[in-house]
């Protein structure tokens, strides 16, 4: 799912470095970190991997949310028709965010 340089990027910020075919083969650092041990790299995997996983939420809802042009002309004519306070609930805007966030919850 992840690349080398991906990782490397995620572990070590800042650093340079030249890879082939899956191996560092030239390190640089002007921060002088070292070059991270291929546990590291797989650590470093494994995090990115969890994290891909823990916000796929977030990737499914944004596929699914109105335009957001279309959000605020809805917000609009909910304000417009008064529908804030208690009535919010029962506004275009909120009923159609909501069917969204309700299909795909934060896990």
């Amino acid at each position: 799912m992840f690349d080398i340089n991906y990782i490397l990027f995620h572990i070590r910020p800042g650093a340079k470095w030249t890879q082939k075919d899956g191996k560092i083969i030239k390190w640089s650092d002007d921060n002088e970190q070292p070059q991270p041990t291929e546990e590291e790299i797989e650590k470093g995997k494994k995090d990115l991997e969890h994290q891909w996983k823990v916000n796929e939420y977030k990737r499914l809802r944004k596929k699914e949310y109105p335009e957001i042009g279309d959000q605020l002309d809805a917000l609009w004519h909910d304000i417009d028709d008064g529908k804030l306070g208690a009535d919010a609930k029962t506004g275009t805007w909120y009923l159609a965010v909501k069917t969204v966030k309700d299909k795909y919850p934060k896990s």
